[in-house]
């Protein structure tokens, strides 16, 4: 019992240090990890600021549907998110930049799939 409780912290650690962005688990996928949240991109640096999540809720899809991976944008503020999670209703955005505006346009950069954005949350 002892063994499995030392691999489970272990897996745990791993997780909560390094994330599981690949995962098919919502919950799992929302946790990038602490190390990776604290990484720059380009150079690997160290950087604390946290990425920016967030759940816009839309009118009718079309041309889609969205595709969890990929970057949705604005049409009006020109805001930018990483789909996460893909709702029958809303889109679970990471790595948000910008500010998603009023009733603009949501359109997804690998489904061109479209849609009016009802609520930014």
């Amino acid at each position: 019992m002892a063994l499995f409780a030392k691999v489970f912290r272990n897996d745990l650690l791993d997780l909560g240090l390094n994330g599981d962005e690949s995962s098919g688990t919502a919950f799992i996928a929302l946790n990038e990890g602490w190390v990776e949240l604290s990484k720059t991109a380009a150079t690997g640096a160290k950087d604390m600021a946290v990425k920016k999540a967030q759940r816009l809720s839309h009118g009718t899809v079309t041309g889609g549907p969205y595709v969890v991976g990929e970057t949705i944008t604005g049409g009006t503020s020109g805001a930018t998110g990483v789909v996460n999670v893909v709702g029958t209703s809303y889109l679970d955005l990471k790595s948000v930049t910008g500010t998603f505006a009023g009733t603009e346009t949501l359109t997804g950069g690998t489904s061109s799939a479209t849609a009016a954005l009802s609520v930014a949350g």
